[in-house]
């Protein structure tokens, strides 16, 4: 019965919830107090804001730290029976099949620690944008590859997670002089918040990549949970 108790653990969220939605409020009232905006030109901005979190389904609330700038996901998978070593040879195994990291990352077995470098990837919604980068009333759903730092400590019948450092990577191409070229450019969760800062046509695909950096986060947990538990099956043949 050991396993199914302890695969029901891990869809327990750990996610925890920050006071992010008032850095948005403190924002407009900033700009406000600034003259950037009249007090019409505000209370607008604030009405469309609160449209725009009702077509979301509310505010994709994450752990984000203001000092730092940055979001540090935490949360601890209870892994009872499971002794430390097959908790480290199964950690080193999921770098090297999920993230196709094999010796380039930190490892003290004595101390309990591996971190590496991973990325994955979201599909966000933005709308589209013309030849000078403004944007258009179309949407578009593209992906983008977000980047963050995995931190593991283990120890008999348990595992620390950590994610931290997130940035975002996206894909273009463009023709110049005849020639089709490919560019990249990457944003940082400094660049996200707060979501109301700068220009109205980014809230879309700020929301959207905060929305589905929550939800990433969260899989996470099950998926490396998951690859550690059945290692019990792989040696129970």
């Amino acid at each position: 019965m050991r396993f199914p108790v302890l695969l029901s653990l891990l869809f327990v969220s750990n996610l925890l919830f920050g006071q992010t939605i008032d850095l948005e409020k403190e924002n407009l009232n900033r700009r406000l107090q600034d003259k950037i905006l009249t007090s019409e030109e505000k209370q607008k901005l604030g009405r469309d804001w609160r449209e725009l979190l009702d077509n979301f389904g509310g505010y994709p609330d994450l752990p984000y730290d203001e000092t730092t700038n940055t979001i540090t996901y935490k949360t601890t998978i209870p892994l009872n029976g499971i002794d430390k070593k097959m908790i480290y040879q199964r950690i080193k195994q999921y770098i090297a099949t999920y993230h196709k990291v094999y010796d380039s990352y930190f490892e003290d077995y004595e101390y309990g620690k591996i971190i590496t470098d991973a990325n994955g990837f979201l599909l966000i919604d933005a709308f589209k944008r013309n030849f000078w980068g403004n944007p258009k009333k179309e949407m578009e759903t593209k992906q983008v590859r977000v980047n963050y730092t995995l931190i593991f400590t283990f120890k008999n019948n348990a595992l620390k997670l950590e994610l931290t450092n997130l940035s975002y990577t996206s894909f273009y191409s463009y023709y110049l002089g005849g020639q089709l070229f490919n560019g990249e450019n990457t944003v940082y969760t400094w660049d996200l918040y707060p979501v109301t800062n700068g220009d109205k046509g980014d809230w879309t695909s700020k929301l959207s990549t905060l929305q589905n950096t929550k939800e990433y986060l969260e899989q996470q947990k099950l998926i490396i949970g998951l690859y550690i538990l059945a290692g019990l099956k792989d040696q129970s043949f």
